[in-house]
């Protein structure tokens, strides 16, 4: 009897450890799905980060190509507009040279203007002069015949 009292006590034991067992083997199984799940979970962002990678690598070098065609064009239009400021600096160059030319000829011709005044003033005072002197010799010839005239009539007279 007493080896089937340890019997008993051991079988209980086995029984109390087997289902010990169960429950650490459900928990172990519980945590391994957990796990599973939770490695999967993270093996699908690793791979939506992957791919997340992959697009802004595309797009850089997408921004990479466009910046460089951007420069590209700035060199370009830089280089236009340096020779667009360049022709406007020989026009204004050309424009104030024809400008100061022009000054020069209008100040000669206002030059020539004033002595062709003034010689023509000085021509005018001396017609001016001689008109008069004409005058007087007019006067006096006339007054010359007048006294001639009478002279002759009170011979006749």
């Amino acid at each position: 009897e007493a080896l089937q009292g340890q019997l008993e006590k051991l079988q209980e034991q086995l029984r109390t450890i087997t289902a010990e067992r169960e429950d650490d083997m459900l928990r172990h199984n519980a945590l391994h799905r957990t796990l599973s799940n939770s490695l999967s979970e993270r093996d699908a962002q690793l791979q939506d980060l992957r791919a997340i990678g992959t697009q802004l690598a595309q797009k850089e070098a997408q921004l990479r190509v466009d910046v460089d065609a951007l420069h590209s064009a700035l060199i370009d239009k830089s280089a236009q507009l340096q020779q667009s400021n360049n022709h406007a600096t020989s026009l204004q160059r050309r424009f104030d040279s024809m400008v100061a030319k022009r000054d020069f000829d209008v100040v000669k011709s206002n030059e020539k203007i004033a002595a062709l005044q003034k010689a023509l003033s000085e021509k005018t005072s001396a017609l001016l002069a001689m008109s008069d002197d004409l005058h007087q010799q007019t006067l006096q010839s006339a007054q010359r015949v007048e006294a001639l005239i009478k002279q002759e009539e009170s011979k006749v007279g």
